[in-house]
């Protein structure tokens, strides 16, 4: 490792290494910063789904702890109403507290729906916000039908968001590519 670093050193200076240093300390940050965030992980029902029937309820799951008494989630029909039963919150029961739940009437009219939520991070206080939708083609089922919605596939819930990685592992090459460009530039090359 250090006849590496020897080889690194003289190859690129230490100007070079010092800004690859920062460079990857910068995108470890970066990552870091992204995690901090509540990011929801998945729904039920799954976004764009169509039901049959109304459901029950609507269930979101979040990557982090959510703070109880700031995160909410409502549902609205296409003309901007609110139609869920105004007890969007975080699932107490979910030892974890990185869930949410908000009940909806018996029978909502045919038409898409959108569930909008805020999750603000027990960790850091940090907000995010998004939403989802779904469609509902017929009225609630008789008593005895179930519920039938497309789920995603089950996962680790406190998976690491790839798209942030993704990102900065790409920033982090664009800048190491540019570092020995510029190097080798320098030194006439």
């Amino acid at each position: 490792m250090k006849q590496l670093m020897i080889v690194l050193f003289r190859s690129y200076g230490q100007r070079s290494l010092t800004a690859v240093g920062l460079a990857v300390l910068t995108v470890v940050l970066l990552v870091a910063a992204a995690q901090a965030h509540a990011l929801l992980i998945k729904s039920e029902p799954k976004n764009d789904s169509v039901l049959e029937q109304t459901p029950d309820q609507i269930s979101a799951w979040f990557s982090h702890e959510l703070e109880t008494k700031l995160s909410s989630m409502q549902v609205f029909d296409p003309k901007g109403n609110q139609v869920d039963r105004g007890d969007g919150s975080v699932d107490l029961n979910d030892s974890d507290h990185a869930s949410m739940l908000v009940s909806l009437p018996e029978s909502l009219p045919n038409g898409p729906y959108t569930v909008r939520w805020t999750a603000v991070s027990a960790d850091d206080g940090d907000t995010t916000e998004g939403e989802f939708s779904f469609d509902v083609t017929h009225s609630r089922a008789p008593a005895g039908q179930s519920l039938e919605t497309d789920h995603l596939p089950a996962g680790d819930e406190r998976a690491i968001p790839f798209g942030e990685l993704i990102v900065a592992f790409g920033f982090l090459l664009v800048i190491v590519i540019a570092l020995t460009h510029y190097s080798r530039l320098a030194r006439g090359r």
